[in-house]
């Protein structure tokens, strides 16, 4: 998986094979390690988003 550094909800939603909303939905929950970029914008650093999802699989 080539992944950006820092990742935008469509690649959260491409790596994961899933809509948009719901990639949005996840790096809104408390559990997820996304940061905001503006009020309404969220972004996730690809080494979080590769912790939190092997912590999903186990």
């Amino acid at each position: 998986m080539n992944l950006p550094l820092v990742m935008t909800v469509k690649d959260v939603a491409t790596a994961l094979g899933i809509s948009e909303t719901t990639a949005r939905n996840i790096m809104k929950r408390e559990d997820f390690p996304s940061f905001p970029v503006t009020p309404s914008m969220r972004r996730v650093y690809r080494e979080k988003f590769l912790e939190w999802l092997n912590r999903q699989a186990s």
